[in-house]
């Protein structure tokens, strides 16, 4: 059984190797007009590779700032009485908007709706569990 198969794997590569063998036969040898064209089409591709490396670059760059500009400003958590903000949070592959409020106090936020997935957090980590577009419905109540 085991030699049958050696057998028949030792026939299958055979017959890879003929087949490789016949169709690079077949193939022309390059001319120098065509490496030569090959060689100006390589270096316009070098050319745009690096132009789009420096682009993502400069648009990661752009993204970030963009963020810091935009990122809500964490309310003083040091103050009496503590603020309150409330917010919408979609949770991934989720359409629906959940209402939450938090009370900051002494650089710490809790949230309502608690329970043991959200327990107290910084406000980075609070922005986290915020989608970006549902920034703009924090808003300072008390």
């Amino acid at each position: 059984m085991a030699a049958t198969r050696r057998s028949t794997a030792a026939a299958e590569e055979r017959a890879i190797a003929n087949r490789i063998t016949r169709a690079t036969s077949k193939l022309k040898p390059v001319t120098p007009a065509k490496q030569a064209q090959a060689q100006v089409i390589q270096a316009e591709l070098d050319r745009a590779k690096r132009l789009r490396d420096k682009h993502e670059e400069k648009v990661s760059e752009l993204e970030d700032e963009l963020e810091r500009l935009t990122k809500p400003q964490e309310p003083d958590t040091f103050i009496s009485p503590p603020p309150v903000i409330r917010f919408k949070i979609r949770f991934e592959h989720q359409w629906v908007e959940y209402n939450y409020a938090a009370m900051g106090y002494k650089g710490e936020w809790y949230l309502t709706q608690n329970g043991k997935n959200h327990p107290k957090m910084r406000w980075a980590r609070l922005l986290d569990m915020i989608p970006k577009d549902l920034w703009d419905t924090i808003e300072v109540i008390g």
